[in-house]
């Protein structure tokens, strides 16, 4: 399978995952369902892994110099060191955004995991 093929289905079910833990966060506070405010954690630890997941595949294809992937195409070469070719991933605006969308979902995972003895009474 080419790099391009997994990163975009990574990314494909990304979306539906955080939009499913907002939705479950949301209805689970109003109602005070703990199984809902549980899936809405578990819905930001999935969009997590399936966010790095797409990382891991952009920077193994810079590495691994798959030109096919249009994306490292644009921003590397062979001659490029290991460094720049690792930061590759955001050298143009959808590497960007990648890598933005990444560190929120760190983010947001690091909140709901401190956040989650405060609200252990609700769940």
């Amino acid at each position: 399978m080419s790099h391009t093929f997994i990163g975009s289905h990574l990314l494909a079910l990304a979306f539906p995952s955080a939009v499913a833990g907002i939705l479950f966060n949301l209805v689970g506070e109003r109602k005070g369902e703990g199984r809902l405010l549980r899936s809405a954690e578990r819905a930001v630890t999935l969009n997590l892994l399936l966010v790095t997941g797409a990382v891991v595949v952009l920077i193994s294809a810079f590495l691994s110099n798959d030109f096919s992937v249009l994306y490292v195409y644009r921003y590397s070469n062979i001659t490029l060191p290991l460094f720049y070719k690792v930061t590759g991933l955001w050298a143009g605006l959808d590497g960007s955004l990648l890598f933005w969308t990444w560190l929120v979902s760190i983010y947001a995972f690091v909140v709901v995991r401190q956040n989650r003895r405060r609200q252990a009474d609700w769940i």
